[in-house]
């Protein structure tokens, strides 16, 4: 049941993604926060390394997004 409660939470960053919304970082960093400690109990010692590099880029982009959208308001307002 944790695959599909993580795959869901996927499918539903993506489709944030699509739609362009800084929410989608969130979806994404809280998947792969689940699937570091799935793949270690699985025995998939790399893979829970990729889904930590994984998360750490979500954060990066999170951050990045979310300064840009403060940029674009800040000009907007000035």
């Amino acid at each position: 049941w944790l695959d599909v409660f993580v795959t869901a939470i996927f499918l539903v960053g993506m489709w944030l993604m699509a739609k362009r919304k800084i929410e989608n970082w969130i979806f994404w960093i809280v998947g792969d926060i689940i699937c570091v400690p799935m793949m270690i109990y699985k025995g998939l010692g790399i893979t829970s390394i990729q889904y930590f590099v994984f998360t750490a880029m979500a954060v990066t982009g999170y951050l990045e997004w979310k300064k840009g959208h403060q940029l674009q308001h800040a000009d907007d307002v000035a």
